[in-house]
């Protein structure tokens, strides 16, 4: 149970330190959050659909 609630943990740092790095980006080219969204996708992150490619770990 200490393991897996190590992992949420360092699961919800991870996802803070990339809002925070969407949030300086907002801030560095002085872009509304609206029109970031609506430019980038909102709710359709750039790394969508990566799981589902090979990764040819485990083949020999």
């Amino acid at each position: 149970m200490t393991v897996l609630a190590s992992r949420f943990a360092a699961l919800g740092d991870n996802a803070r330190a990339f809002m925070g790095s969407l949030q300086r980006t907002i801030d560095l080219h002085d872009v509304e959050e609206e029109v970031f969204l609506a430019v980038h996708g909102a709710g359709t992150p750039p790394i969508n659909g990566l799981a589902s490619r090979p990764t040819g770990r485990g083949t020999v």
